[in-house]
């Protein structure tokens, strides 16, 4: 890896710890009592990682930057997983909405870049 891809990579880990933090870890820690406003809080999630993929794609087209994008979410689930194992299946769900909404994001943000260069 250059040191476009480093630094990118390095970028787009940085603007995954506030979404990771304040979307994913705040949406399993918080008790929701209903599935609307659980669904809800998985929108807003699934918006906010596609826009920063979209982002990433955008400004550079390498696939891997929506796996760094989605990296933090991943680490804080796996390690919120081991102290309450009980939610496996909701941050299961929040990882998967994490890392398939930046692949998506960052897919379009590529296309729109490649459509603007022609």
């Amino acid at each position: 890896m250059d040191s476009r891809g480093v630094s990118g990579a390095v970028l787009a880990f940085a603007l995954g710890l506030p979404l990771a933090f304040f979307l994913v870890f705040a949406g399993v820690f918080t008790d929701v009592s209903s599935l609307a406003d659980r669904l809800l809080s998985l929108s807003v999630t699934g918006v906010a990682y596609a826009a920063a993929g979209a982002v990433a794609g955008y400004c550079s087209r390498r696939p891997s930057l929506a796996l760094w994008l989605a990296a933090p979410a991943v680490i804080i689930l796996v390690w919120y997983t081991t102290h309450e194992p009980q939610g496996i299946v909701l941050h299961m769900l929040y990882g998967v909405v994490a890392v398939l909404m930046s692949v998506a994001g960052r897919g379009l943000g590529a296309r729109l870049s490649m459509r603007r260069q022609g």
